[in-house]
Parts: C-alpha cells; sequence; structure tokens
C-alpha cells in the first residue's frame, strides 16, 4: 500500500507541474514561435503584403488647444499593405508586443488625424492603401503583432521589429 500512496503522490505531483506550465504557456510562448521581419520588408501573410515603412514618435495629435494628448507618447507606424489576391481582404486589428508580456491595442479615437488608416479597413486587389495606425505606449523597442486573421488575433501571424528611436525630436500629429 505504502508504493501505491507514493505512486500517486509523484503522479499528482508530475500533473501539478504540467499544468502548472501549460497555464504558464500564455500568447508570448506563441509569439516566440513566429517570423519577425524588419521595418521595409515585404511581409507576405495570407494574400495581403504588408510594409512597415516608418515609425515615428508624437507627443500630441493636432495643435493648440483641441491637441489630444497621449498617456505617454503616440508611436505612429506607417505601413503599406497590398492585396495579392482576387478577392477584397480586411486588415487585421493591430498590436505592438512590448516587454514582460505587455501588449498594447491600436487607438481608436484619433478620427481626423491625417493618412490614419481607420478601424475598418479593406483592401482591393491591386489597389495598395498607405496609412498610419497609431498607439499609445512608453518609448521603448517594441514588435507589431500581424495577425492572418482579424477573427484570431492571437493565432498564425507575423511580428515585426520596431526600434525605441530615442532622441527623435516630437512633433504633434497632424490633423485634416
Amino acid at each position: 500500500m505504502k508504493f501505491s500512496a507514493t505512486i500517486r503522490r509523484t503522479f499528482l505531483a508530475i500533473s501539478l507541474v504540467a499544468a502548472a506550465l501549460t497555464i504558464g504557456c500564455s500568447s508570448s510562448d506563441e509569439n516566440a514561435k513566429l517570423p519577425v521581419f524588419n521595418m521595409g520588408e515585404n511581409i507576405p501573410i495570407d494574400r495581403l503584403i504588408y510594409v512597415v515603412t516608418q515609425a515615428t514618435w508624437h507627443d500630441r495629435i493636432g495643435e493648440s488647444l483641441s491637441a489630444k494628448l497621449p498617456q505617454s507618447r503616440y508611436l505612429a507606424v506607417e505601413l503599406q499593405v497590398t492585396n495579392s489576391g482576387a478577392e477584397p481582404k480586411t486588415i487585421p486589428p493591430l498590436r505592438l508586443l512590448g516587454a514582460g508580456d505587455q501588449v498594447f491595442t491600436e487607438e481608436t479615437s484619433v478620427g481626423g488625424m491625417r493618412d490614419w488608416l481607420g478601424m475598418l479597413r479593406t483592401v482591393r486587389p491591386g489597389a495598395p492603401v498607405q496609412g498610419k495606425v497609431i498607439f499609445d505606449v512608453p518609448r521603448a523597442p517594441y514588435r507589431l503583432r500581424i495577425a492572418e486573421s482579424e477573427f484570431d488575433p492571437d493565432g498564425p501571424g507575423v511580428l515585426v521589429e520596431i526600434p525605441p528611436a530615442f532622441g527623435e525630436p516630437e512633433s504633434p500629429l497632424p490633423v485634416q
């Protein structure tokens, strides 16, 4: 009987460790497996081809009294997206991944900003779309996560390195 209790305790301990490891596996583990690209590279995902052309830091959106201020800083990521397929395709929401498993979503209340891609973005075949997505984040290096599907933001996708660009002068993001 004692041998049986020892086996049960060992099995229970192994099961608890396995459960803890499974629970500890988060989307950051999945993100670590994604291919990583640099800014300026062609990034094919499904039938869309992304090129992240620029990332700039800003201290506000707009000028004077009507300016919108961030909690930290605005990071404007400019990209071009081309649809190589035969049917219109939607650009999924983009996210920034920071240190310590931080995930930042796009700012949605930047209407009126010049060159903003908006929230509902469809790319027609042969008609590239170019614009900016905005994040309110502290200055740091990030990875832009581009998902393959707008319905599964944690599913297959890629990462794009966004350098911190310390020392770059800040300016307001222009509005229309």
